[in-house]
C-alpha cells in the first residue's frame, strides 16, 4: 500500500527540461559578459562607444559568412570555399564598378557570382556525390587560383564614391556594414525559424535518409543552401572591397576558420540538425571581443591566431560529445 502511495506522488512529479540550445545560448551570453567585464577592469580603452562599434564593424566581413556557414553545418556539411568567394566576388564588384560606374550593376553581378559558386558547389556535392569537405576545399583552389590568373595577383582600385560608402558609410552612428549585416541577420532567423525551408534544412540535417522518405528534395535544399552560402561570402567580399577601397586577391585566406569557430562556438551541431543563427552572431561575439581586448593588452597576434584554433578545437571537442 505504502509503495503505491510512493509511486503515485512520484507520477505527479514534473521534470522540466531546458533546451540545449538555449542552454548554450545562456552559456555563451555568460561568457561574453564575463570576458567583457574582465578587459574592462584591464583596459579603459575597451569599454568605449568608438572601441565597441570598431569591434562589431571589424567582425560584420566573417559575421555574414557565419550566417551562411551556419545552414551549411545544420546539413551537417561544411563550405571551405567561402574566403575565396570574397576574394572572387570582390574582384567582380571592381571590375563592373569600375567599367560602368553603376552601384546596382555592381551589387548585382557580385552578389549572383557567389551565388552561382555555391550553387556549383551544392551541385557537385549532390550529383557527383563527392564528399563536402573535398568538394569544397577543391573549389576553394580553383576560385583563388582564378582570381589571382586574371587579376595578374594585383589589387583593383579607383570604385565610385556610392560603392564606398557601403563599406565606409553611416547611417548616423552606425556604420552602414553593421547595418546591412544586421538585416541579414534577421532576414536569417526568419528564414531558419518561420519557413518551410528552414524545417527542411533541419530536417535534412537531422536524418538525410528519413527526410527523403517524407518526400523532401533532399538535393534541392542541399544545393540551396550552399547557394545561401556563396550569397553571404558574396555580400562580405562586397563590403570588404567597399570597406578597403580595393579588390585584393588574397582577401578571405583564413576567413573559413573564424566563421566555423563562430557557428560550432554558437552551439550548431557539428553534424547538422541543431542549431541556431543567434547562437552564430553570439559566437562571432566572443571571438571580436576577445581578439580586441587581448590587442589592446599587447598580447602578440599570432598568440591570437594560436588561441582561436584551441577555441575551435575545445568547441569541436563539445559538440561531438553532445553527440
Amino acid at each position: 500500500m505504502n509503495s503505491e502511495i510512493v509511486k503515485g506522488k512520484d507520477a505527479n512529479k514534473k521534470t522540466f527540461h531546458i533546451n540545449p540550445s538555449v542552454m548554450q545560448l545562456i552559456s555563451i551570453s555568460i561568457f561574453l559578459v564575463m570576458m567583457i567585464v574582465f578587459f574592462a577592469s584591464m583596459t579603459d580603452k575597451f569599454f568605449t562607444f568608438g572601441n565597441i562599434v570598431n569591434i562589431i564593424r571589424q567582425i560584420t566581413i566573417i559575421t555574414l559568412l557565419a550566417f551562411g556557414m551556419t545552414f551549411v553545418i545544420l546539413l551537417g556539411g561544411i563550405d571551405l570555399s567561402v574566403g575565396s568567394i570574397v576574394a572572387a566576388s570582390g574582384v567582380v564588384a571592381a571590375v563592373v564598378n569600375l567599367s560602368t560606374g553603376s552601384l546596382a550593376l555592381t551589387l548585382v553581378a557580385a552578389i549572383l557570382s557567389g551565388t552561382i559558386i555555391g550553387m556549383v558547389n551544392g551541385t557537385i556535392i549532390t550529383k557527383l556525390k563527392i564528399p563536402d569537405i573535398i568538394a569544397t576545399l577543391s573549389m576553394m583552389s580553383i576560385i583563388r587560383g582564378t582570381v589571382m590568373v586574371y587579376t595578374k595577383a594585383t589589387p583593383l582600385y579607383g570604385f565610385a564614391d556610392n560603392y564606398l560608402s557601403l563599406g565606409q558609410g553611416y547611417i548616423g552612428p552606425v556604420p552602414i556594414p553593421v547595418m546591412i549585416t544586421l538585416i541579414i541577420f534577421i532576414l536569417c532567423i526568419g528564414v531558419l525559424k518561420l519557413t518551410k525551408f528552414g524545417c527542411h534544412v533541419l530536417a535534412v540535417g537531422g536524418n538525410r535518409e528519413v527526410a527523403r522518405l517524407s518526400g523532401i528534395n533532399v538535393d534541392g535544399i542541399r544545393i540551396a543552401v550552399y547557394a545561401i552560402s556563396g550569397t553571404t561570402a558574396a555580400i562580405s567580399g562586397i563590403l570588404l572591397a567597399a570597406r578597403t577601397a580595393a579588390a585584393v586577391p588574397i582577401a578571405g585566406e583564413g576567413y573559413e576558420m573564424d566563421a566555423i569557430t563562430a557557428v560550432v562556438l554558437g552551439g550548431t551541431h557539428l553534424f547538422g540538425g541543431r542549431g541556431s543563427v543567434a547562437g552564430t552572431f553570439l559566437g562571432m561575439l566572443v571571438i571580436g571581443f576577445l581578439s580586441n581586448g587581448l590587442i589592446l593588452l599587447g598580447v602578440d597576434p599570432f598568440v591570437i591566431t594560436i588561441l582561436k584554433g584551441f577555441i575551435l578545437l575545445v568547441a569541436i571537442a563539445i559538440s561531438v560529445r553532445r553527440s
